[in-house]
């Protein structure tokens, strides 16, 4: 199904697997097949980039490498969601294999798999951010040469008042610059998100368990171990993924837009 890029295919394979207690393979190889698609449809994105530059177009008043870049981070996102569903299903899979036989013990062993739910969900993120990530460092560099982001301060730090008409172009490059900083940062609050969802989902579904198993009480010391794993996950929610690439990128367009601003 993966060699035939037959998506609906390799969804409905793996959610069998999950069914027949392969969840990790068939995720795994979920994953593999999306990140295929990310890679090349990103790339794309960056290819109709440049023909269009290519052709003359500048940039700024229409804000084609934000656009471009907006692009390339909703085919990521719209990736994470569809592994996100696969993950939810292996994690209810598991959950209720477990049955209500011992509260206590089911709760816990819940609870941590609840915070590999969240790692799990933490290893594809990066495997297709990855996969995206020399695309959007190229959009970010080429806005950075483009617009020549690194000789406008030079050239304008000592003029004590500009022209209107350089005033207007200078804005609408910073303009583009902001765009493209917002967009990522946008970008890391939507995984963020998904990460904190993934973690109280999970947790959520411990507690339901141990309702379910009559589980009023907890033993001395079991609500800390709880409250442990649940921190557990919102721990593994903080590790969003970084390429350094993209972070050199910024970098640079951070530090020729602040003193142009």
């Amino acid at each position: 199904a993966a060699d035939a890029g037959d998506m609906q295919a390799v969804q409905r394979f793996a959610k069998v697997m999950t069914k027949i207690g392969l969840g990790d393979l068939g995720l795994s190889r979920f994953t593999d097949f999306i990140a295929i698609r990310v890679e090349t449809d990103t790339r794309s994105q960056v290819q109709g980039l440049k023909s269009v530059i290519a052709m003359g177009a500048k940039g700024s008043n229409v804000a084609l490498f934000a656009q471009c870049l907006t692009k390339v981070l909703e085919i990521v996102a719209k990736a994470v969601d569809e592994a996100e569903c696969l993950i939810a299903q292996k994690s209810k899979e598991l959950n209720g294999s477990n049955g209500p036989t011992n509260g206590s013990i089911n709760g816990s062993t819940n609870g941590s798999k609840g915070s590999a739910s969240a790692a799990g969900l933490t290893q594809v993120m990066t495997a297709l951010y990855s996969k995206a990530a020399p695309q959007i460092a190229e959009v970010l560099k080429l806005l950075y040469d483009r617009h020549n982001i690194s000789n406008l301060a030079r050239k304008y730090r000592d003029e004590a008042r500009l022209e209107n008409r350089v005033a207007l172009e200078l804005d609408e490059k910073l303009d583009e610059v902001s765009l493209c900083l917002q967009r990522l940062e946008q970008f890391n609050w939507y995984l963020t998100g998904r990460l904190h969802s993934a973690a109280n989902a999970a947790a959520a579904a411990a507690a339901e368990i141990a309702a379910a198993a009559g589980e009023t009480a907890l033993p001395l010391g079991a609500a800390q171990e709880r409250e442990r794993e649940v921190l557990q996950c919102l721990d593994v929610a903080r590790q969003l993924p970084r390429v350094e690439a993209v972070e050199i990128s910024k970098a640079e367009l951070i530090s020729g837009y602040i003193p142009l601003e």
